[in-house]
């Protein structure tokens, strides 16, 4: 009875001193009407533009992370079980405050799958091989391009926007333009 009153009583303190935030007052829930602010720049939820910043009270994007101070580095860091959650594991996404390089890093010893209209299109393979349309050849000590396909693949080389060589198949025949 005495844990119930004390409950009933926070509740009651919470709405007088922070307003009507709390809908009750439960131990495993709250809900905030209007925008959150947690430790000034840690995390900020602007209910107006249902966005979430990170580092910064402004989103411009539904999420938006931002790492202040001059030559910082922002990332986005994704682990799991498999992976585990070191900053050595999972995957990256850098944006490097010394010169806006945008990196995606794998950080484990995998391919790297890009993919379209939920179809594999390309890959990287963990010695750094590339294989577009297809998987990548490995061939010791070098590195591969791989271009597949059920019809006819093409490679062009261009210069200002002008193709000067292009690499292209035809069923079995290959070409060179």
């Amino acid at each position: 009875a005495y844990g119930a009153s004390f409950v009933d009583w926070f509740g009651e303190e919470a709405r007088r001193i922070c307003g009507d935030v709390l809908e009750s007052p439960q131990a495993d829930s709250m809900t905030v009407t209007g925008d959150l602010t947690v430790d000034t720049n840690t995390l900020f939820v602007d209910a107006s533009e249902d966005a979430v910043g990170i580092g910064t009270t402004t989103p411009v994007r539904k999420f938006h992370v931002h790492e202040s101070g001059s030559g910082a580095n922002g990332y986005i860091h994704l682990t799991n079980d498999n992976t585990g959650a070191t900053t050595t594991d999972g995957f990256s996404i850098l944006n490097s405050g010394a010169n806006g390089r945008v990196t995606l890093m794998q950080r484990e010893n995998e391919a790297m799958i890009f993919s379209t209209n939920a179809t594999e299109r390309m890959r990287i393979d963990s010695s750094g091989n590339l294989g577009i349309g297809a998987t990548p050849n490995s061939y010791s000590g070098f590195t591969t391009l791989t271009i597949g396909g059920s019809g006819a693949s093409d490679l062009d080389f261009e210069h200002n926007g002008t193709v000067i060589c292009s690499l292209f198949t035809e069923t079995s025949d290959f070409n060179i333009s």
